[in-house]
């Protein structure tokens, strides 16, 4: 069937595209530089980004792999943590280019990489539990960081309406329990418990798309980040070795 060999030919983008990611992953990132007046941001943000796209590459292949099964209930709720996983990333990817705009407009202030500091901190150490060994640092609100991600790439809310269905089926909700695994005969008055989702073709089929598209985002955002992550180092050493006290570089760097 039509619908059959679509779905079948995303899988097989998605499964591309996540191979070719996975094959650019670093093995290791190494720091170059060391500043009296603090940690090298820089190399703090090239080891997000690879973690990132470690945990995404894990969760897309993990995904596709439910899909082939057709356990779809399990891929969908993965497919939604690829999502706020790629949200993230672009998150992080806004806060690096924030800081090389506001450089290149002389505008690089402490203020400007306080605030960079604090989204670095809240992307990499934040956490919902209560840890006395770890900073008290809440995570970014997982909506608003979609919204982001939908207005980046100007798909004009998918993002956020794909992630509501897939909350939905991740929860034991009507969507993600008896719509999932059960058939009801009208006419014979009984319920027939199904594992092969045949009622979900058309929504696997936008599934297995939206994977792909998923890791589309993924892979502009790698390859955005190589780009900008040496004029974010730049700004960010001109920054940290001003002269303290220098009156006339007090909010430019």
């Amino acid at each position: 069937m039509c619908e059959k060999q679509e779905t079948e030919d995303w899988l097989v983008h998605a499964e591309e595209m996540c191979r070719y990611l996975k094959e650019n992953l670093q093995k290791r990132c190494a720091a170059t530089r060391t500043f009296e007046k603090g940690i090298d941001l820089s190399f703090w943000v090239e080891c997000l980004k690879e973690a990132l796209l470690f945990r995404s590459t894990e969760l897309a292949a993990t995904a596709i792999d439910l899909y082939q099964q057709n356990k779809m209930v399990s891929a969908a709720t993965i497919t939604r943590t690829l999502l706020e996983t790629t949200a993230l990333f672009n998150r992080l990817h806004e806060s690096c280019a924030n800081v090389v705009k506001k450089h290149k407009k002389g505008k690089c202030s402490d203020e400007i990489i306080q605030e960079f500091s604090e989204r670095v901190g809240k992307i990499s150490l934040a956490s919902t539990a209560a840890d006395a060994t770890q900073p008290n640092i809440e995570p970014y609100e997982v909506r608003a960081l979609i919204s982001s991600l939908d207005t980046r790439f100007k798909t004009h809310g998918m993002a956020k309406r794909t992630y509501d269905e897939f909350c939905q089926i991740g929860h034991p909700n009507f969507r993600g329990c008896l719509d999932a695994y059960t058939k009801w005969d009208q006419e014979k008055r009984y319920m027939e418990f199904v594992q092969d989702y045949h009622h979900w073709e058309l929504n696997a089929a936008q599934y297995h798309l939206f994977v792909f598209i998923i890791l589309k985002h993924a892979k502009n955002l790698e390859e955005e980040m190589s780009k900008l992550l040496p004029n974010f180092a730049k700004a960010l050493e001109e920054y940290l070795e001003r002269k303290p006290g220098d009156d006339n570089e007090k909010d430019t760097c």
